[in-house]
């Protein structure tokens, strides 16, 4: 997508722990269906729309960038929702709800977030 490489992966809290440093016994089970919506909408900044079984969206410098920094880090993760009356609310995510630096959509659960992106 542009700039980024986009990876996909099953939701897992082993996976954060390890970030930490923390080891886990947990039982990874087989990934499970998911669907997962993600739209460009300026240079930086994605929607991210999707859920079910969980699952892991990051991103990465793609191949082709032209851009001499190698790293990819998140400015802001928004998620979005709706009130009655059909106006969006946004509800800006902090470190430990991004599994530090991926968006996460848990188990059981259909989300939409607005993600903008930097290079360093």
């Amino acid at each position: 997508m542009g700039n980024y490489k986009v990876t996909l992966s099953q939701m897992s809290t082993e996976y954060s722990m390890a970030l930490m440093g923390i080891e886990s016994t947990e039982n990874v089970p087989a990934a499970k269906e998911n669907g997962v919506m993600i739209i460009q909408t300026s240079d930086n900044e994605f929607i991210v729309a999707g859920g079910l079984n969980g699952i892991t969206v990051n991103f990465t410098k793609s191949l082709n960038s032209k851009s001499n920094k190698k790293h990819v880090g998140l400015i802001s993760v928004d998620e979005i929702t709706f009130d009655n009356n059909g106006n969006e609310l946004q509800h800006r995510l902090n470190g430990d709800e991004t599994s530090f630096g991926h968006v996460c959509i848990y188990q059981n659960s259909v989300k939409a977030f607005k993600v903008r992106l930097y290079k360093y």
